[in-house]
């Protein structure tokens, strides 16, 4: 009954930011509400099947479309690729320099670490040779050097990147806070207006927002952004408890790291990494620009001064 009650409830977020974060929680509604079924199908109780049935159609509703879109082939293209690894590193990481050499080992254009501690800073730079720019826990390298600017919330920085045309474009590297705090949506109005400077269609944002792609509150910032998000259906935390001096989970129950890129990129694949040392799984994103790109708005006049 409480499983159903809850993904109920969670529909009622479109008008209500508290419900909203129950439904960020409906893979987990789904895994409940089958077992559940199950095991009342076998005791033959016809209210509990209901009840359990109830939370599997809401919570696969909310689902579905997020599966559905993973499953569609990457694009296929010749342009030059162009690789971006999205870590949230985790402060109490103990494993820096394992990570910092498989992230290497993908032989990234671009590294967007967020909780990077000055440990894990050392070994980026140790491990992969790229040229660095630090930001609070931020950490952004790239094959040529850039310099990360700030958002006033300090829970998002920018960089102006040459892209593989050459041309720079902009990139911006989130750290949400929890939706169980107004913070977070101070901080999505915060990032929508920095982005309002100048043109987006060789944007590309990604990092940690901590919300779901089926809650409300992302799926509004999204309508709003103008970006296409890369990442369908790829659960990314948790890896291991952030409590419990990091105990390993099986398998993760949220997709929290997300990638968005401009009209101008296609998408060549976007998959998951292998547990690291964080509590959250690396993204890799491959992209490629379209061959009539225009590279003339990749950032704001204003923003290379």
């Amino acid at each position: 009954m409480i499983n159903a009650a809850l993904a109920t409830s969670s529909l009622l977020g479109y008008f209500s930011r508290l419900l909203d974060i129950i439904s960020n929680f409906a893979l987990i509604y789904l895994v409940v509400g089958i077992v559940g079924a199950s095991l009342a199908l076998v005791a033959r109780r016809a209210v509990a099947v209901g009840l359990g049935a109830i939370g599997i159609i809401v919570s696969a509703c909310q689902i579905a479309p997020e599966v559905v879109k993973a499953g569609l082939p990457d694009t296929l293209v010749t342009e030059k690729p162009f690789r971006i690894v999205q870590f949230n590193a985790w402060s109490n990481n103990k494993n820096v320099e394992l990570d910092s050499r498989w992230i290497a080992g993908q032989r990234p254009d671009v590294v967007v670490l967020e909780e990077a501690t000055p440990e894990m800073q050392r070994e980026i730079i140790k491990a992969t040779g790229l040229h660095t720019s630090v930001s609070s826990s931020f950490l952004i390298a790239s094959r040529e050097a850039t310099r990360i600017h700030d958002l006033a919330d300090h829970r998002s920085v920018f960089a102006d990147i040459s892209g593989p045309d050459g041309h720079p474009f902009r990139l911006f590297a989130i750290h949400r806070s929890w939706p169980t705090h107004a913070a977070w949506y101070a901080e999505s109005g915060n990032l929508l207006e920095a982005m309002s400077a100048g043109p987006i269609s060789r944007t590309v944002v990604l990092g940690d927002f901590n919300a779901a792609p089926w809650s409300y509150a992302l799926g509004r910032e999204e309508a709003r952004l103008g970006l296409v998000r890369r990442d369908h259906a790829l659960f990314s935390w948790p890896a291991r408890l952030p409590w419990l001096s990091g105990v390993d989970v099986p398998l993760p129950l949220l997709p929290l790291d997300h990638a968005y890129a401009g009209l101008d990129w296609k998408t060549v694949s976007v998959s998951r990494g292998p547990r690291l040392g964080s509590d959250h799984y690396p993204l890799l994103v491959t992209l490629a620009l379209r061959r009539d790109s225009r590279h003339a708005d990749g950032c704001s006049p204003s923003a290379r001064n």
